[in-house]
């Protein structure tokens, strides 16, 4: 066995193991109502997070960028697996752990290919490890998984993100360029034209301009930046550094998702509730980026250390626009929604998502009205993606 496929089965034995434990011998046919009684009773709620533990894996592996979007479609699909699966057919009961885990890997298989086989060994590990429930329940269940994951695959090839940017990168004072050597192009350009979910316009939570490059106010949020360069202490250039989740991690929307998670596990949600959670916090977070990114491409603003040589960055420098922080958009949503989902972690919620956003303009990297801007895109895109769950229902409202 090479050293590849030793890995994957590693990885697979260990997936099985988290979502195998406690598994009912119950196999009999069911009335719908014994079966949402049975599926109560396993421990169906570690599908979804412990799939969203491998997307995690694989963000960071691929340092896929953008970040936001694998988290949303795998998510939905999975929310969507659910559902399809607590209806089942007359007199039958599949497994909604079976629905969501082949939902997710079909979705993960799209978006990463050439880890078709490796995901393929995670479902049938833990296959064996769930034969308690009966093959026939197994079947039906990543039957209905790949059926709710195949719309959402569609979506994810026609959503924009993909296609090839043709524009150009205007100059003048105050305007961004790429600190790169040789220049490349802007990073995710396309992103702000994507088809977002919730969404009526990618330009629907778009801020006022930012302060005109080399007013009063533009020095005055520059001078904050410098000032905090020039005496950077400990404590801030830790903070920076620990936020900074850059390619090669989960990204902000991944940490976002752990946090997520462990509430999840904590709190012991079952999988629907757990599923939901993440499909809010994913779509949010999503639409979020879009909006984010369509501001960054409409204002295109230098970003400090640009504006003025002798900021000093102890983190590598984004290549996009300064404005806004996409680091506060995407924090901005995530905390909107677990408040709402986790109300007693309120106040740690909206203080982390305060320092994730204040690491950015201690790295030097972002000015605070660039903070101020993202936070207020993602709490609204958070706000939003509740509304659309509370009515129709948030598949409804996106069409699955």
């Amino acid at each position: 066995m090479n050293t590849t496929t030793s890995k994957q089965t590693v990885i697979a034995i260990a997936l099985a193991a988290v979502l195998g434990a406690c598994i009912s011998d119950d196999t009999t046919a069911a009335t719908p109502e014994s079966c949402a009684s049975l599926n109560a009773r396993l421990p169906d709620s570690v599908a979804s997070v412990s799939w969203n533990k491998v997307t995690r894996d694989l963000v960071t592996k691929y340092r896929t960028d953008p970040s936001a979007r694998p988290y949303a479609l795998v998510s939905m699909a999975q929310y969507a697996a659910v559902s399809a699966a607590e209806v089942g057919d007359a007199g039958s009961c599949p497994s909604v752990r079976a629905a969501v885990s082949a939902a997710s890997a079909s979705v993960l298989a799209y978006l990463y290919p050439a880890e078709a086989v490796s995901l393929e060994q995670m479902l049938g590990v833990q296959q064996a490890a769930d034969s308690a429930l009966g093959m026939k329940r197994l079947a039906e269940g990543a039957a209905l998984g790949r059926q709710a994951a195949s719309p959402v695959i569609a979506r994810g090839m026609a959503d924009g993100n993909d296609a090839p940017w043709t524009g150009t990168v205007p100059t003048g004072p105050g305007m961004w360029y790429s600190s790169a050597k040789p220049a490349v192009p802007p990073a995710t350009p396309m992103l702000a034209k994507a088809r977002a979910w919730l969404l009526t316009s990618n330009d629907q939570f778009r801020p006022a301009p930012p302060p005109v490059f080399g007013s009063p106010a533009f020095q005055q949020a520059l001078a904050e930046v410098r000032d905090i360069s020039l005496a950077r202490t400990v404590a801030q250039t830790d903070i920076a550094k620990k936020w900074a989740l850059s390619g090669g991690t989960f990204r902000t929307q991944g940490q976002w998702n752990l946090v997520a998670s462990d509430l999840i596990i904590r709190d012991g949600l079952r999988e629907r509730a757990a599923a939901r959670v993440l499909a809010v916090l994913n779509v949010a977070m999503n639409d979020a980026s879009i909006a984010c990114f369509d501001s960054k491409y409409t204002f295109w603003l230098i970003r400090p250390s640009q504006a003025d040589t002798t900021i000093k960055l102890p983190i590598s420098l984004p290549n996009h626009p300064a404005f806004p922080s996409s680091h506060s958009c995407t924090s901005g949503a995530g905390s909107e929604v677990l408040s709402a989902f986790f109300p007693s972690d309120a106040v740690a919620l909206r203080d982390l998502a305060n320092e994730i956003g204040l690491s950015r303009l201690y790295a030097g990297i972002h000015y605070r009205f660039d903070i101020d801007a993202g936070l207020a895109i993602g709490q609204a895109a958070g706000k939003l993606a509740l509304a659309r769950d509370g009515a129709p229902g948030l598949l409804k409202a996106v069409g699955l």
